[in-house]
């Protein structure tokens, strides 16, 4: 497997086929809540490879198991504790989601996504993993591993933070190309639709390594995202509009939406989230 490294690295609403929720006043998760969101640690998933990883998860049996005793308001996915990911809320079309006891931050598995090329030109692939909490936050943070093994041509969404209302659907989405990343704010309008702005792209070669990411949006006036890249490396800070309110908040990691013709192929580990009222 890849050890972790410590270093960097059209206008339509995503699909809400399915989302699993946690109640404000109970705790439902598919692997244990967290309570904190220190940068993450990882485990090397094999003890020849041990020594050479930067971070470890404790050596505990999975990285949520850390996290057990967490609140309502977090929520940890490790794909660790689960041996069929027909176990785990995920949304797939025109591409899988799987279990990889390969590749890995911490052992013993990750979540695989391959979109294949497709003769169907505008279709649109997606394979994602869903999860929502009853709460409508003034700031969310989503921490997780990414790692690109794969990417050809077009593009591929693979982090949504929804917050919706009866009314609107803000979304703050992680936008990839095979060079470059960024963050895209799509903000409700009156007529159905929706005003997307893409914030500070950035040239960036993805090199099948697997990279931290923490993706930070504060609800409250003045409203903002913040993109932090492998610890630091790279940092984004941006203005996001202010016409819109919070709503109740969905995380979707994966591929969320992959415009064909192209292909892709990610792995996900470790996914906590925080929310703040």
């Amino acid at each position: 497997m890849r050890t972790p490294t410590s270093w960097g690295g059209r206008l339509l609403r995503e699909s809400r086929h399915a989302v699993g929720f946690a109640l404000a006043g109970g705790a439902l998760f598919a692997c244990s809540l967290i309570t904190n969101l220190n940068p993450l640690t990882s485990d090397a998933g094999s003890a020849d490879a041990a020594g050479d990883v930067a971070v470890d998860a404790a050596n505990d049996a999975t990285f949520c198991a850390q996290y057990a005793d967490a609140g309502p308001l977090t929520y940890c996915e490790d794909f660790d504790s689960v041996t069929d990911a027909a176990a785990l809320n995920l949304v797939e079309s025109g591409a899988t989601a799987t279990l990889d006891t390969t590749d890995y931050v911490s052992p013993p598995a990750s979540l695989l996504v391959n979109v294949p090329m497709l003769p169907d030109a505008g279709s649109t692939s997606r394979a994602y993993l869903s999860h929502g909490i009853a709460a409508e936050p003034t700031t969310v943070t989503v921490d997780f591993w990414l790692q690109v093994e794969n990417a050809t041509t077009g593009y591929a969404n693979v982090m949504v933070i929804n917050l919706a209302a009866a009314d609107f659907e803000f979304q703050l989405v992680l936008q990839l190309y095979p060079g470059s990343y960024a963050l895209q704010e799509r903000v409700p309008t009156a007529d159905g639709g929706a005003t997307q702005v893409t914030h500070s792209a950035t040239d960036f070669q993805w090199d099948s390594n697997w990279h931290h990411i923490v993706v930070t949006l504060s609800v409250a006036t003045p409203k903002s995202s913040t993109l932090t890249l492998d610890d630091g490396k790279e940092v984004q800070v941006n203005s996001l509009d202010t016409s819109w309110e919070t709503g109740v908040f969905t995380l979707d990691v994966g591929v969320t939406s992959a415009p064909q013709p192209t292909t892709w192929t990610v792995h996900i580990d470790n996914v906590l989230a925080q929310l703040s009222l």
